[in-house]
């Protein structure tokens, strides 16, 4: 929503709300008077007038019954036996009270002849079946009375307006005029208030009357009416309203009792009729007021579209901003010294502002791609080196991986020599025990010759075997060392990281030198023993020959085995040796194995890091050039 259409949906609301509140509160007040004029005014003046209308006829009528009363020749024409020579005198007297009453007759009825008389003639004469409230007017000593009867000569219901005629006390009947109720409705319809306003008698019991309409001449006015409504209606006084409903309608009514007659006249309105005329009043200030908004609806759509004209102009040159490939060289004229001016000076020290901070992107984003450049070089530099730091790490741990399984074969084979060592110098005390008993038994020195020779090429096989064993451990000893040789080249190609390797590959080679001495020395012993083995053998069978020459040679062989055995404890001390420090041997190259790994775990996460560092530092280069490239988009 732009802010015109703000300005006039907030202005044009404010001014409906305004009218809309002027023409609520004129329309209150309007009903307020109509209120005050029509019920508190018009209704009751109305009835009023209806009231003194109706009592006029009626009081006409009243007048016209007693002149007939109060006519001194009638009442001397009934007193003398009512002689028929004289009625048509009398008769003229009632035609001409009927025809100025516009009666449908005028009656009188002789109390004495209980002759019914009207203007056309004798009707009848009253009986006490046929026409008690003759007799009961005459008993009660009523003076006046109007009663709704059925004219017996012309059948239609009819007002009868009876007055006393009496004479110095004497009751001599009853005289009065005959009104048709479809006179008195048409008389009483006349009378009428707003459009369809009704106005009917009832007497003092609440029973209707006379009603415009002839169906509801006496009927209950309860029957009409709610019952209540009824009773507050007969008990009210002049000018108090009753409300009811009928046929889903509401009626205002009101009623006033008449002075002449015990009567009481009923005004019936439609509540819709009295406010008839507020709705005229209201659907015409709702037109004025609807104008009113139109015409100054239209006076702020003017001045909104003037107030605002800047502001599209504002909005326009944004617009051109945004979409005329960022031109940032446009301005506003600055027209007033408004806020709208101020705000046109705004938006030009914006742009400048603007201007000023794309051209210092622009030189950061330079800066920025040169900066990336460099240090993409510098990184791919380090990462070739870490690449191949990492390569020569995997060379090194190969070969300490061969190193440690070499050197835990050398640690085997050395135990194994001990053991059959220990098993040599076992064989060599039980052969100097056995010709220490071949001194004391000379008889046996045959067997035992035979033994000795046996057991001397035991000792003879094991020797040969020992000596392949100390061949082991020789090429193991060599393989070692041309291992460590092969750690120290590649701790040398590996520079600073491959120090701690080149100290390792150095003890490892010392070790390599000491098992070499020590299998050294065991060959040397290994040969001494072979060759005392072949003396032996010798002895052996030149013992075969002669009893004193096995005595001879039988000290001599003591004497050897003697040394062999003191050879064999050496030989054993120099395997434990070996044993001890090729373990130390496999403990250091262990070390050296979990420190490579270590080393190439390391070497890999520099790479890792540096292949991101790497990928960051291109994906810094792509944003430099994508903000570079976005705003060479403003021209400055």
């Amino acid at each position: 929503m732009t802010i015109r259409q703000k300005l006039l949906l907030s202005m044009g609301g404010a001014l409906l709300l305004s009218v809309a509140l002027v023409v609520s509160i004129g329309i209150w007040q309007s009903r307020q008077q109509l209120e005050t004029y029509w019920l508190g005014s018009a209704l009751p003046a109305n009835i009023r007038a209806i009231a003194q209308e109706i009592e006029k006829d009626l009081t006409a009528a009243i007048t016209s019954s007693e002149l007939i009363a109060d006519n001194a020749l009638m009442q001397n024409w009934i007193e003398r036996g009512e002689p028929q020579e004289e009625w048509p005198l009398n008769q003229e007297f009632l035609e001409a009270i009927a025809r100025r009453q516009k009666a449908d007759s005028a009656h009188f009825v002789s109390a004495l002849s209980r002759n019914y008389y009207t203007q056309k003639g004798i009707s009848r004469k009253v009986t006490a079946e046929n026409d008690g409230w003759f007799f009961g007017f005459l008993d009660k000593g009523l003076k006046r009375a109007l009663q709704l009867d059925v004219d017996k000569t012309s059948g239609k219901p009819t007002l009868f307006i009876n007055v006393r005629i009496e004479r110095n006390g004497k009751a001599l009947g009853i005289s009065g005029l005959g009104i048709g109720l479809q006179e008195m409705a048409e008389r009483i319809r006349q009378f009428r208030f707003a459009e369809t306003g009704i106005v009917y008698l009832t007497d003092n019991s609440g029973n209707i009357l006379i009603h415009p309409d002839l169906k509801l001449s006496g009927v209950p006015l309860a029957q009409h009416m709610p019952a209540l409504n009824a009773q507050q209606l007969l008990a009210a006084t002049a000018g108090d309203l009753v409300e009811f409903e009928r046929d889903g309608k509401p009626i205002i009514a009101s009623a006033m009792q008449l002075d002449e007659v015990d009567w009481h006249l009923v005004v019936e309105v439609p509540r819709g009729e009295i406010y008839g005329v507020l709705r005229k009043s209201t659907l015409l200030s709702l037109g004025v007021g609807i104008v009113t908004a139109l015409v100054f609806l239209g006076l702020i759509a003017l001045l909104a579209d003037r107030m605002t004209l800047p502001l599209r102009r504002i909005t326009q040159a944004l617009i051109s901003i945004g979409q005329g490939g960022g031109d940032l060289t446009q301005t506003l004229k600055v027209e007033s010294n408004d806020e709208l001016g101020q705000l046109a000076r705004g938006f030009n020290d914006f742009m400048e502002s603007q201007r000023q901070m794309i051209r210092g992107i622009l030189d950061t984003a330079e800066q920025v791609k040169t900066y990336t450049e460099q240090i993409e070089e510098v990184v791919t530099t380090n990462h070739s080196w870490a690449s191949e730091q990492s390569k020569l790490t995997d060379s090194v741990a190969t070969a300490i991986y061969e190193m440690e399984a070499t050197v835990q074969e050398v640690a085997r084979n050395a135990t194994e020599t001990a053991t059959k060592l220990e098993s040599v110098g076992t064989d060599a005390g039980r052969i100097r025990g056995d010709m220490e008993r071949s001194e004391s038994q000379v008889n046996s020195m045959s067997a035992d010759i035979r033994e000795s020779a046996d057991a001397i090429g035991q000792l003879a096989q094991q020797v040969s075997d020992i000596g392949q064993v100390i061949q082991v451990i020789s090429a193991i000893s060599e393989q070692t060392n041309l291992l460590a040789l092969n750690a120290a080249i590649e701790a040398a190609r590996a520079g600073e990281h491959g120090r701690g390797f080149a100290v390792v590959a150095d003890e490892v080679r010392n070790l390599a030198r000491r098992t070499q001495e020590s299998t050294s020395e065991i060959e040397a012993i290994i040969e001494r023993l072979q060759q005392g083995s072949q003396r032996a053998v010798k002895a052996m069978e030149a013992g075969e020959g002669a009893t004193a020459e096995t005595v001879s040679a039988a000290k001599r062989m003591g004497e050897a085995l003697t040394s062999i055995s003191e050879n064999v404890s050496d030989v054993v001390g120099l395997s434990h040796q070996v044993a001890t420090a090729t373990e130390e041997q496999s403990s250091v190259t262990e070390d050296i194995s979990r420190n490579v790994q270590n080393i190439a775990e390391l070497s890999s996460r520099s790479s890792d890091g540096l292949t991101m560092c790497q990928q960051e530092v291109q994906e810094l280069a792509k944003l430099a050039q994508q903000l570079a490239k976005q705003m060479m988009q403003f021209r400055l």
